[in-house]
């Protein structure tokens, strides 16, 4: 099976992971974990801000909210949000039929299709389509919805007259990007899995031919021009072709992974999101030529055009937000933000600081512990997403998803001192003791040993998962891992480097922490709204706390025996009296996108980078032996 499969299927195993966590599905039986419960009712605005799509003619922008389960509707004039409403699980792909005023979202989650009415902002139906869709495109003359379903190998045709399933069209693997040109009736389709873009007549729902684009993704057509747009994210470039001839006419240097692409037919003008590059790519249609790049402290995903007012919306999927471009100037306009929930924490007991990481400001949050109040924020990184404190040191420790990278803070200064290149860190931890740091590495699926007095790295101990969560003991030198394809908790002997032992907990749990006094282990259920506290010596579930909605970072403060909890749904920060196991206060801290989301959307890359260096380094192989 080819490297570039290989990386899909990851990717598709990463999001099968995240429906179970979000849908609370649980792959292990233990007596002791209790059933998962409700989350509470007041949910905050936790957008998976992926797709989005413009009515140029109503001037409404719609994004899908994968956290709560909504699309949301913006004012084009004002960027204000004017409404939401309920669709399936996990929304992804929107598109919008102008002349119908109906907006159709796939829901991954659910493998549905559903559709609103953009005068009601009602749900009208839910479309049953296949396996894991993604993309979906309308041509507003025949007034057809075409949906990929990426698992499946298919395309879904609706009628949108009557939201009945027309035909499933079957295309190359692992269909993701979709668009339609209406004049000529023609739907175009990017197959990760198979290199090729699928060109189908509208007229009789067959596949006229296939054009071969290097690890297609994203795709738009230019109905002025009859030319399409596909990204590749394996080329870091745009493949133009013409859609009279279904050529390859040439390819655009772009940014690093470009995901999302966008035309504006009124300008003649293309919008690409490069993700890794943080930047937008500004592409002349008449020459084929890149005019511009905007760039900013952005994670670009999703893109569509007004082309009657001349804006561009991006979905900035690191930071959860809507960005407003105008297409006069290239210049930002706005940046709309749909997110708000705190993730990483940390506690300080030299200083009585609590300490919570915050994406959308690009900071670490500082809350007085006494008066639980806001006294400031330190800004480090684009990404902070992971914290731990060695109050020993005076030293801060924040991971940073989108440069790979732990920073060292001083927290009697709040300076940035040093840094350390990891893999897509998402958390870390001190032992005070031995002035160790451990790093939990999305990445490459391991954990960093770093000496906290040289920032230098030491070792690298593979764990095998993606981990989440990571916790010291000081009191044994002992480290415990969480995270994602593992239903335990995982023990590292701290002066070995070695694996040790497993917790059976049935469930995927996020944030973790240790009460080094009686060896407790502190640990967030996300998927019960709930917080875990185990006995570490006969690892039987000893406490289970209600918190927030989807609870994620833990920190313990031993000496006044409080429980710190960041709820992602909530967007609160709890505080619990450890003794009584009750809540004592609730602290609002607002803009950071949710766990699952931002891990999944993590790996993205690395599994991308991953397909396209193996695929390198086995070419660079056979021409090595070729020519020795």
């Amino acid at each position: 099976m080819r490297t570039r499969q290989i990386a899909f299927i990851l990717i598709a195993l990463v999001i099968w992971l995240s429906l179970g966590q979000i849908s609370g599905v649980n792959a292990a039986t233990n007596a002791q974990i209790p059933p998962v419960r409700p989350g509470p009712s007041n949910v905050a605005v936790n957008p998976n801000t992926y797709g989005v799509a413009v009515n140029p003619t109503t001037n409404r922008i719609f994004v899908a909210n994968g956290w709560t389960q909504a699309l949301y509707e913006f004012d084009g004039p004002t960027n204000i949000e004017l409404n939401s409403v309920g669709v399936g699980r996990i929304p992804a792909g929107v598109a919008v039929n102008p002349t119908t005023n109906r907006i159709y979202v796939t829901n991954i989650g659910s493998n549905t299709t559903s559709v609103v009415d953009g005068s009601t902002d009602a749900l009208i139906a839910t479309i049953p389509v296949g396996s894991l869709p993604t993309g979906v495109a309308v041509n507003p003359t025949t007034n057809m919805v075409y949906v990929c379903n990426l698992l499946a190998n298919t395309v879904t045709v609706i009628d949108g007259s009557s939201n009945l399933v027309r035909t499933t069209l079957r295309v190359g693997r692992s269909p993701f990007g979709v668009a339609v040109n209406s004049i000529t009736n023609t739907i175009f389709v990017t197959s990760l899995g198979s290199d090729t873009v699928s060109v189908i007549s509208g007229s009789n729902n067959t596949i006229s031919t296939t054009i071969p684009v290097s690890f297609p993704w994203g795709i738009t057509v230019d109905e002025a021009t009859n030319m399409v747009y596909v990204t590749s994210v394996d080329k870091d470039s745009v493949f133009v072709i013409d859609g009279s001839s279904n050529q390859v006419l040439t390819n655009i240097p772009v940014g690093k992974f470009p995901i999302g692409i966008a035309a504006n037919p009124a300008t003649n003008r293309l919008y690409v999101a490069n993700f890794e590059s943080n930047s937008i790519s500004v592409l002349e249609g008449a020459n084929n030529t890149v005019i511009t790049t905007v760039t900013g402290q952005f994670s670009p995903f999703g893109v569509d055009s007004n082309p009657i007012t001349n804006r561009i919306y991006v979905t900035d999927a690191g930071a959860y937000s809507l960005v407003v471009l105008d297409g006069s100037t290239n210049k930002i306009l706005d940046s709309v933000s749909v997110s708000r929930s705190p993730s990483g924490v940390a506690f300080d007991p030299n200083l009585n600081m609590i300490y919570v990481t915050n994406v959308q400001t690009h900071s670490v949050i500082v809350v007085n512990q006494a008066s639980k109040d806001i006294v400031g924020a330190i800004h480090v990184g684009y990404t902070s997403f992971g914290i731990a404190v060695n109050p020993n040191a005076s030293r801060l420790y924040v991971t940073d998803l989108a440069s790979s990278t732990l920073y060292v803070i001083d927290s009697t200064t709040n300076a940035i001192v040093g840094n350390v290149s990891v893999n897509f860190p998402s958390a870390v931890a001190v032992n005070p003791s031995t002035n160790r740091i451990y790093v939990a590495n999305l990445g490459s699926y391991s954990v960093s040993v770093i000496d906290g007095s040289t920032n230098t790295l030491i070792d690298t101990i593979p764990i095998g998962f993606m981990p989440v969560g990571i916790a010291v003991n000081p009191a044994n030198n002992k480290i415990y891992v969480t995270g994602t394809g593992t239903f335990a908790i995982l023990v590292i002997d701290g002066l070995k480097n070695r694996i040790v032992d497993h917790i059976p907990v049935g469930y995927v749990l996020y944030g973790i922490t240790v009460n080094p006094v009686d060896n407790s282990i502190i640990a967030a259920n996300g998927e019960a709204n709930s917080v875990f506290i185990i006995d570490g010596k006969t690892k039987a579930l000893a406490a289970d706390i209600l918190t927030g909605f989807t609870p994620f970072g833990v920190a313990l403060d031993v000496t006044d025996q409080e429980i710190y909890v960041t709820n992602l749904g909530s967007n609160w920060l709890s505080v619990f009296d450890l003794p009584t196991k009750t809540l004592r206060a609730t602290v609002a801290v607002a803009e950071f996108p949710s766990g699952i989301q931002i891990i999944l959307l993590a790996l993205l890359p690395f599994t991308l980078c991953f397909a396209r260096n193996t695929r390198r380094n086995r070419a660079n192989r056979k021409r090595s032996a070729q020519y020795p």
